[in-house]
Order: C-alpha cells, then structure tokens, then sequence
C-alpha cells in the first residue's frame, strides 16, 4: 500500500518507466527481517531503560553482532542473529526479590486476604447468617500467612539452584546466582523451620508433627550436588506445603486448637 501511493505520487517509478519494480524487493523481503524489524523495534526501547548508560541499541548492532544490510547470498535471517536477540532480551531480566515476592503473595496475601473474606461473610446486611460478626485476625492471619509463604519460598529455591548455571549464562540475577547453592541450603533449612514453627505458634502442635519430614528433606537437599538432584525438591516442598495445610485446616475444624494459641486468644 505504501509503495503504490509513492508510485501515485510520483515519488517512486512504475514498473517499465525506466527502472525496476518497486514492488519486486518487496516480495522478495525474507519474512525473517520483517520479524527482525519487528523485534527491534520492541527491543530498543525495553534494553535501553535496562542497559542505560551503555551503547545504544540499534538495528544495525544488536547485542554486539553486526547485521549487514545487505550481504551477497544471504537472503535469510541466520539463526544465530534471532537467538543473540533473544539471549539480549534475557540478560535485560533482573530476578531479584523474587523470594520476597513468593512469600507476601503466595503466603502473606493469599491467607490474610481469605481470612478477611471469611471475616466478611459475618459483618451483617442482606444476607446475614444470624451467625454475629467475627472479629479480624489480624495478628494469626499474618503469621499463618507468613509460614505457608516460607514453604512455599522452598519450591523457588529448589528450582533456582536447580538452574543456576543456565540462569547464571543468560544474567537472571536469582537469589541462588547472586549467592550461591551453598546459601540455597542454609536459606532452605530457615524457611522449613521457621515456617512450620509460625504455623505452630498458630495452631498448635497439629503443623509441628511435620518437623522430622521437613527435616529429612533438607538433609537430603544438603547433599544435592548436580542440578538434576534438586529436580525431586520441587515436589517434596509443595507436598510439605500441602500436608501443614491440611493439617492446620483439620486442627480448626476439629478442635485440636490448643486454648493458649494465638489462634485462639
């Protein structure tokens, strides 16, 4: 469409007028630089608020690969100027806080806000229940929260030291990149421990009966070494997160809640 208002508007010649086609080199565009094209364009922008300071990103030079114009015979985007795009695209990821983030959403969010909601239901109006209001709790909600957002921490410390070479090629900036596997263990050990005793200072012994399982599984996450050894960690951390919260669950439901809880004051 473009080329066809340049020729209307005498701006590019028609076919057969004394020069060629205008509309040949676009035909014969490899669709691999119009994608190139594209990609530039969204990436220049992105990198260059990452990488200030550094040279600028352009067409031309893109992750220190110089893309010729035009180069005899090379009709088609090679491979590796795609990939050395996409690895630029992932050096510009910055992973910290991840850890922190698991924690407040997964734990802290996710059990004070359904702690509110339950809350809520008993505040009067329409649809009351007759059942009376229920005070918010605000302290017990937090530090529940606050433990399940530590077992929870343990699937993503699992999976980072699992890919910590690759995540290292590639600059994610994880907690386990930043540290080391060897802070992985000890930061493994502190979220099982801690966790279950803020779930304890809550409801009880019920979540205290997990200790010797928290405990055998970050024996053996000490002496994982390869990266395919952390690989089973990610599913004994979420079964470990399961249990504790069934068994708080099954601890409200049933009682077991001891009277000088916190839970209960």
């Amino acid at each position: 469409l473009q080329v066809d208002q340049q020729v209307a508007r005498g701006k590019v010649p028609r076919a057969g007028a004394g020069g060629p086609d205008p509309r040949r080199g676009l035909a014969e565009r490899p669709p691999h630089r119009e994608a190139l094209g594209a990609l530039e364009h969204y990436l220049t922008p992105q990198l260059g608020e990452a990488h200030r300071g550094e040279a600028a990103l352009t067409a031309p030079h893109v992750a220190g690969h110089a893309l010729p114009q035009e180069r005899p015979g090379a009709d088609e985007l090679a491979d590796d100027e795609l990939e050395a795009l996409a690895g630029r695209l992932e050096e510009s990821r910055i992973d910290t806080g991840g850890d922190v983030f698991v924690v407040g959403c997964f734990g802290v969010q996710a059990t004070v806000l359904t702690a509110w909601a339950v809350c809520a239901l008993y505040q009067g109006g329409p649809g009351d229940c007759g059942c009376g209001a229920l005070a918010m709790p605000w302290a017990p909600a937090l530090l529940a929260g606050l433990g399940l957002g530590l077992l929870a921490d343990n699937i993503l410390v699992a999976n980072n030291a699992r890919d910590r070479e690759t995540d290292l090629a590639v600059g994610k900036r994880t907690t386990v990149v930043r540290f080391g596997r060897g802070f992985a263990r000890h930061l493994h050990g502190f979220n099982s421990i801690l966790g279950l005793a803020c779930l304890g200072h809550v409801f009880g012994w019920a979540p205290m009966v997990l200790l010797p399982v928290a405990f055998w599984q970050h024996l053996a996450f000490r002496r994982a070494a390869q990266p395919a050894d952390f690989l089973p960690f990610l599913g004994r951390a979420a079964g470990l997160m399961l249990l504790a919260t069934v068994l708080c669950v099954t601890a409200t439901c049933l009682g077991w809640v001891p009277a000088h809880s916190l839970w209960m004051r």
